[in-house]
């Protein structure tokens, strides 16, 4: 009385939400119109150094000049895409959604590469100002009798503040260290006569002053591509690290910033990840291809300060 067939209301695929991607979220992006392009840096003795002095009308006034010069940017592209046979397309079953699936798909593509870039270029030893090393330069804050995660933010705070004169207002945790950190006794302390129980992320933020914190989430397949699907092995884009710094709220010039983003707008026609579907006759398929053009850049390495290995 009932042959089986796919249902057209419900299927499954494994998708990363967005949210727990971060690197168009942390530093700002600025969009341009060319490729490549130069900006001006201002030295940050300039506006430092106590120079000014009494002074008598009449006499000559102390002066100075400063220094300026220029950086440069380029933005390479990333790219990928989908193809689908129109046979296969004209054949498939509605629930199969193929005007929607390669576009879910290429747009993941790019930003999942998007991601890894970013904790590459970001979230690594040297890149910063600063760098601490959990176990050598301080108590990793999975050992809750000896470790104090609010005073090595207090200590990275001031620092940075010491040396820049911006106090640090953004925080990027992998996921292991704010499950860490939302557990964390001295944390949970501050708040112990609010009736709260559970952690969120805006109260770890408020226990470590900043103003903003993004939890690194994302993960990929670190297996070769072929294995069969039961040796495939998945892990964290981010390692077991903490970022603090200072980034500006909104690009502008004679504006620092711990990192900008530049992102070739033109090219994609004012989107972060264009998409376009490209017929062609010639094989009798569609062509779903996503790309994108951005340059990652470190434009303040003294405004970070890098916790690695914050964890077990």
């Amino acid at each position: 009385v009932h042959i089986d067939g796919p249902l057209s209301n419900i299927s499954t695929a494994y998708m990363q939400e967005q949210t727990d991607f971060v690197a168009g979220r942390v530093f700002p992006v600025v969009p341009v119109e060319k490729q490549s392009d130069k900006y001006f840096t201002w030295p940050k003795n300039t506006f430092f150094r106590n120079r000014a002095a009494k002074w008598v009308p009449g006499a000559l006034m102390k002066q100075s000049g400063f220094d300026l010069s220029t950086s440069d940017y380029l933005a390479e592209f990333r790219a990928f895409e989908h193809p689908l046979r129109w046979d296969l397309r004209d054949n498939a079953d509605a629930a199969l959604q193929f005007e929607r699936a390669p576009v879910e798909y290429v747009t993941r593509m790019i930003l999942l590469n998007r991601e890894v870039e970013w904790s590459s270029a970001y979230m690594v030893a040297g890149v910063w100002g600063t760098d601490k090393v959990g176990g050598t330069d301080f108590t990793q804050w999975s050992d809750y009798d000896a470790s104090d995660p609010i005073k090595d933010f207090r200590d990275g705070r001031l620092l940075v503040k010491k040396n820049t004169g911006y106090t640090p207002n953004t925080c990027v945790l992998a996921q292991e260290v704010f499950e860490v950190l939302a557990d964390h006794p001295l944390l949970k302390e501050l708040y112990k006569y609010t009736g709260t129980a559970i952690l969120t992320p805006e109260l770890v933020a408020r226990a470590l002053r900043v103003d903003r914190l993004f939890i690194a989430g994302g993960i990929q397949i670190t297996s070769a591509e072929g294995v069969a699907a039961a040796s495939e092995t998945y892990d964290w884009i981010f390692a077991k690290r903490a970022w603090l710094g200072y980034v500006a709220p909104r690009p502008g010039l004679m504006t620092p910033s711990a990192g900008y983003i530049f992102s070739w707008r033109g090219f994609t026609q004012g989107f972060e990840v264009g998409i376009e579907r490209i017929p062609d006759r010639r094989v009798k398929a569609d062509y779903t291809q996503g790309f994108s053009a951005y340059a990652l850049k470190v434009v303040g390495s003294d405004l970070g300060y890098l916790f690695d290995t914050a964890v077990v």
